[in-house]
This record gives C-alpha cells, structure tokens and sequence, in this order.
C-alpha cells in the first residue's frame, strides 16, 4: 500500500492531558491488544491501513506528550493534519475542562483539521463527567464525539472510522485547492 499512487494517506494527531490513555487507546487501535504503556515523551506515532467504502487508506497517526513542558516542542507536528483526536478521562474532571485548551491549540492549524472529542475509561465507576456533557459541549463547539473503554476495547475502531469518514465528507472537494496539505491526501485518479 504504501507506494500505491491511489492510496490517501492522512495524518492524524491525538491530543490530551498526560494519563488519559492515549498512548493505550493507539496501541489498542494498531495491534487489536491492551499493552502496558508509560507517559509519552515527546511524540510517538504508528500506521494502520483501512478501506473505507472502497477507498483504501493509510493513516498516520501520531501521539503528542500531553506534558505541558513537550507543548512548544510539538506544535510542528501539527502541521498539515487532518483529523485531531482529543482525548480526556471521564473519571477525571480537569482533563475535561483542559479539552478547551486543547482545542484552541487545535484551531490555530492552518490545514484546518476535523476534529473527535473523546471520553476514555467509562468503564470506571467513579465517573465524574457524564456522556451528556461531552456530548454537548461537542455539539457546541461543532466536534464530534465518541466515548470509549481502553480497557475493554469498545468503540476504539469506530472513533477512527468515524474521524476519517468526516475528513473524507468534508474536505476530500477542499483537497484539490492548491496548496491545501490534503491535495495529496486525494489519489490523484478519477475516481471522485
């Protein structure tokens, strides 16, 4: 896949505060298994191939520090991303709030990614934000939204699927401007 001309290859950035299992919920997604992972310093990334409605294609998906010292360091890595998954833990109030902070990072992307908000470790039942406020502060901010259990494993490969299905709704038209970093998402065929 990877020298195939008609394979779209995007790029997609996981942000949220340190401990809100990102770096699982990655592992999770790329080997189908719960790995015991430490605090990601710096940047980690890996591949995963999928089709989507025929259309094959190959993310990269990178998992930035949520370390607020790695911040300024990793902002380059943003660029030319097309979709941002946001992360936070549902038993833990403060990385939703912080969800703000992030998504104002978010917005200063110039390639103007699509964006999933996600809730991790409803499995725990010492829950302190409800779907219903995520859910809705999703809708506000015009986002999407999926929760999820690491541990259990449920909805990790939909909050993907989910994500590149909007990318490809709403920006696959956009893709072909010149100078947008999706013109080289879009295989250069004819088969739009």
């Amino acid at each position: 896949m990877e020298n195939n001309p008609s394979v779209m290859r995007m790029k997609i950035i996981m942000l949220g505060d340190s401990g809100v299992g990102k770096s699982s919920l990655l592992s999770r997604y790329l080997t189908g298994t719960l790995e015991k992972t430490g605090s990601t310093i710096a940047v980690s990334y890996g591949e995963k191939n999928m089709a989507i409605d025929n259309a094959e294609i190959q993310l990269k998906i990178l998992d930035i520090a949520g370390n607020e010292r790695f911040r300024s360091i990793m902002s380059s890595d943003y660029r030319d991303s097309h979709g941002v998954v946001i992360v936070y833990d549902v038993t833990d109030v403060d990385t939703f709030r912080r969800v703000e902070n992030w998504l104002k990072e978010v917005r200063r992307i110039e390639s103007k990614p699509v964006v999933i908000i996600v809730g991790n470790k409803i499995d725990q039942v010492n829950r302190r934000v409800p779907r219903s406020e995520g859910l809705q502060y999703s809708k506000d901010k015009g986002v999407l939204f999926m929760e999820t259990s690491v541990l259990l494993g449920s909805g990790i490969g939909h909050i993907f699927e989910k994500l590149v299905r909007k990318i490809l709704q709403e920006r696959v038209s956009e893709g072909r401007e010149q100078g947008s970093p999706l013109r080289n998402m879009i295989p250069s065929c004819s088969c739009m």
